[in-house]
């Protein structure tokens, strides 16, 4: 009989690099802050880890500079000199010895500039009606707005709104209250609206005469 020689392979078996992609924290206009976990460093004692970032999913471009480490745990990239109401894609890195974790990809969408409006007093004060004014002083990032004006009975309040009036450009606007009660102090304020973005003036106020 020839000897049975039976050979023995033991494989290593890497455990598995795994990191998670967090949302977006700190947006503003042109900055935002990455988030992300490292959950399990596999087979390495340390791993760098960073974010994968861009303006287009799947595509991204830049990278944030790494950071080592040795234990599991959050993790997080500061960004600047973001461009003003846009959407930006990321996701988590960790590298160790060449093996690459990446966490799903996230979103977020950096804010426009808000628009200013201030308010102004009010004229044509009657019993039953009065004009509410106002400016538009700066458009912020959008080319074209609604202003109106909220306004009601009770400060802090104001539970009415005149219709929109769509402004491209910076300048006065003004609209017509009638149906007011006799005697009655009226609180009001101007609004500007674009996309979501809401800036409003100052609350003041005018009372009908009786």
């Amino acid at each position: 009989f020839k000897p049975v020689v039976k050979l023995s392979i033991e494989h290593e078996v890497a455990l598995a690099l795994t990191v998670t992609t967090s949302a977006a924290t700190d947006i503003a206009t042109t900055s935002a802050t990455l988030n992300g976990s490292l959950d399990d460093l596999g087979s390495f004692t340390s791993v760098d880890v960073s974010f994968e970032y861009g303006t287009t999913s799947g595509a991204l471009d830049n990278e944030t500079s790494p950071e080592e480490m040795s234990e599991t745990g959050a993790f997080s990239a500061a960004l600047t000199d973001l461009s003003l109401n846009s959407t930006y894609y990321f996701k988590a890195k960790a590298e160790g010895d060449g093996t690459i974790s990446y966490g799903d990809e996230l979103s977020f969408a950096t804010l426009p500039v808000a628009p200013t409006a201030t308010t102004s007093a009010a004229t044509d004060i009657t019993t039953t009606s009065a004009t509410l004014n106002g400016s538009l002083d700066d458009l912020g990032s959008f080319t074209s707005l609604d202003v109106s004006f909220e306004y009601g009975t009770t400060s802090g309040a104001l539970d009415n709104e005149t219709s929109p009036e769509e402004m491209s450009e910076t300048g006065t606007f003004s609209a017509a209250l009638t149906d007011l009660s006799p005697d009655t102090t009226y609180y009001f304020k101007a609004k500007a609206e674009g996309d979501g973005t809401i800036s409003y003036g100052d609350e003041l106020s005018f009372t009908t005469p009786s």
